[in-house]
């Protein structure tokens, strides 16, 4: 991810979040840090197994109870850093271990371990941006998320997203903030604060799906027709709906609300289709 323009202070970029935890950028008074948080369900038995040379380790309370490691950096503006987490199971722990990347070059970030208490290894994924003290309301706050890839546990393909679709908490109605997908179109940006009628200020609606330009991707595609009607990843092959179509929770093409009402693979959509919905 980067930023696009300023980083005012108290301002947390998300590069990955998932169900119990979270990775990303933060900007304090007179410092920039890298951080790698885990919650512990309030329970206070997560740990830190492993953390890098110059990073900081501590517990946290108030949105629930966990632990983080804290890299105090002085990164830049409009250099993109990469962030990646990978998990792991041993007996009744789940273990997750954080790499960064600086200049090109990955780094180990840590290793923090909590007790497995029913979750589904990183469940879901997403980035927020976030001011947390409602501060500097007139500074505009802004992130690009790009290159977003995941792999399923105990699998080697990683496998690009397709786009990304946006949500937030109740604004009031002189609040300013926007969300949409970059010139070259394989990028997320979000932006919060700000003056009213800013260039980012365009107010999105809940749940808008961006999608990313397919052919820039690096993936072999082929469009769902009569003789397939299929959709989906397979070996390494995204099959993908026609215009006006849509992919249905079952990975079958079709046009009517059972494909396009409550299915969660909007991203193998035609990127044309309009039938989801707002």
């Amino acid at each position: 991810m980067s930023l696009p323009g300023s980083s005012p202070n108290q301002t947390y970029w998300a590069a990955i979040g998932w169900n119990n935890g979270y990775m990303g950028m933060q900007t304090w008074a007179t410092k920039r840090v890298f951080l790698f948080s885990l919650w512990d369900n309030s329970k206070g038995d997560s740990a830190v197994i492993e953390a890098c040379s110059e990073c900081v380790t501590s517990h946290f309370g108030g949105e629930g109870t966990g632990v983080h490691i804290q890299y105090f950096y002085p990164w830049a503006d409009g250099v993109d850093y990469g962030f990646r987490v990978d998990y792991e199971e041993d007996a009744e722990y789940l273990i997750y271990t954080a790499h960064l990347q600086i200049d090109d070059e990955w780094m180990v970030f840590g290793k923090l371990r909590v007790i497995n208490h029913n979750l589904n290894g990183l469940g879901y994924f997403y980035q927020f941006l976030e001011n947390p003290q409602s501060v500097g309301l007139l500074d505009t706050r802004a992130g690009v998320w790009s290159h977003q890839s995941y792999r399923y546990n105990g699998g080697d393909r990683w496998l690009p997203a397709f786009g990304g679709s946006t949500t937030y908490t109740t604004p009031a109605a002189h609040d300013t903030w926007g969300a949409g997908i970059t010139e070259n179109q394989t990028a997320i940006w979000m932006s919060i604060n700000g003056p009213a009628g800013n260039p980012y200020d365009n107010k999105p609606h809940q749940w808008e799906w961006f999608p990313y330009d397919m052919e820039k991707l690096d993936i072999d595609i082929v469009v769902a027709n009569q003789d397939n009607w299929r959709c989906g990843m397979k070996d390494d092959v995204l099959h993908q709906c026609p215009p006006d179509y849509c992919c249905s929770s079952y990975g079958w093409c079709g046009t009517t609300d059972a494909y396009c009402k409550n299915s969660k693979h909007r991203q193998y959509d035609s990127a044309l289709t309009t039938k989801r919905g707002k």
